[in-house]
Order: structure tokens, then sequence, then C-alpha cells
């Protein structure tokens, strides 16, 4: 989605108990968007693209359900669809497997990505894509036609890169040590809290409203449920060690 115009980060700020006014262009983050009951309307990775304009990649890949309330309140904005796709590379040598997706000019641009920065960049077929670089990957985001170049490579490279649906992301997911992941949607939905899923930490000391704002901090000291790592298996009775924390 493309949210864009005078209004886009307050229709934004609306949506989200995470601070986004503090984004600077270049800049991206990870958003979650709340109900009117407090609870998870979706995750999204967010990009600010200029002072006026935002990209937003929603990992439920639906419309955001309660951006009308942000319709009610600004009207110098607009939120459309692109035709922007993206793929998402993972593990130890991601930075060495993107850079060999850019344009040479660019590539020192890439490898001096921060964690949550972005750049537009051109790709090895002289496409113009953003490179961002998450907690625990990198991703490209363009048009088709550069990110259908952008496979044909590396299903060309099998020594580079080992092309992967969901199943084996969510096994990565589990084995990453760089951040704790659970399953979504079982734990990211409109049925969990951010407190129940160990996100508490993106409630803001915002002052303007959002969505869902009262009922949220109401759920701070009710948990549902407690998230803790699983440390080991012990083979010989089958019993789970996890840790006594809760994210």
């Amino acid at each position: 989605l493309r949210i864009k115009g005078d209004d886009a980060l307050n229709a934004l700020d609306m949506l989200t108990p995470r601070r986004i006014d503090n984004l600077i262009p270049g800049q991206a983050t990870f958003v979650l968007f709340t109900t009117p009951f407090g609870t998870v309307d979706d995750e999204a990775i967010l990009l600010r693209v200029l002072e006026d304009e935002f990209l937003l990649s929603c990992g439920g890949c639906k419309q955001l359900s309660h951006i009308t309330d942000s319709l009610k309140h600004f009207s110098d904005f607009i939120i459309e669809t692109t035709d922007l796709i993206s793929f998402n590379i993972k593990g130890p040598n991601q930075k060495k497997a993107m850079l060999q997706l850019v344009d040479i000019e660019d590539r020192d641009q890439i490898a001096s990505l921060s964690v949550f920065a972005f750049k537009s960049v051109k790709s090895i077929t002289g496409h113009k894509v953003f490179i961002i670089r998450t907690k625990i990957g990198m991703e490209m985001w363009g048009e088709f036609e550069a990110i259908h170049k952008g496979w044909i490579f590396m299903l060309r490279n099998p020594e580079s890169y080992t092309i992967c649906g969901w199943d084996i992301l969510h096994t990565y997911r589990l084995e990453c040590t760089d951040i704790s992941f659970t399953l979504y949607p079982l734990d990211i939905n409109c049925n969990t809290s951010l407190w129940d899923i160990g996100c508490g930490w993106m409630v803001s000391n915002k002052l303007c409203e959002y969505v869902g704002k009262n009922a949220l901090l109401d759920k701070k000291s009710s948990h549902e449920f407690k998230l803790c790592t699983l440390i080991a298996m012990d083979s010989t009775t089958e019993q789970a060690k996890v840790s006594s924390s809760i994210y």
C-alpha cells in the first residue's frame, strides 16, 4: 500500500500504538496495527519514502481494517495499492546474496545499510527497486518485471540461493537466534493483544488517540497466555525445557 499526502503521517498514527513520527525518509520499522478491542489487526513493515509518503507491506495481505477511522478525521491523504511485490533473503550470507542482485554501482550503499534502513537502487537488470534491511533479513521490493528477473537469477544460482516457501520459513524462524518468533497467524491475530505476544514494548506514551488505545492499555495487566523461550528438549523424558521469562 502507498499512503501519501500532508495527512499521511496522522492517518497512520491513528492505527498503531507505536510512534512513527520519529521515522525519517530512508528509514523503516515494524508496526502492529490494533482493533477497537485492543487486539492485533495486522502487522507490517512500514517505509517512510518522503516526508509525506509511506509504503506499507502488510503481513496479512489485506486492506487495513480501520483506515476508515483515519478518513473520518483527516482528508489530505490517499491510500492506494501499488504494483510492488517483494521477496526476502534470510541466512548468514544474506548481504552477499542480495549484493549479487544489485547494480555494481549501488552495492556500496547496500553493503552499509543499517538495520531498518532502506535505499532506492538499481537491480542488476537496471530496474528501480527498494532494498530494505530488517532485523533478520534483507528484502527487495519492486515492480513485477524487476522481481521476476531477480527470481530467475536466483533459480539459476542454486549454490548461493535456496528458494523456499512458508514451511521452511517457519522452521528458520523457530531456529533464529537474532529475534524470538512464534507462528503468525497463531499469535498475531484479532484475539491477541500486544501484551500477550511480547510486543508491549511497542506501546508508546503517545498523547494522540489511536484505534483501541483505552482497550489496549486496560489489557496490560491481564494476559491470556505468555511466551517463553524453548531452551532444549530432553530426549530421555521428551520434556521441553523453557525459560521462565516473558518477552
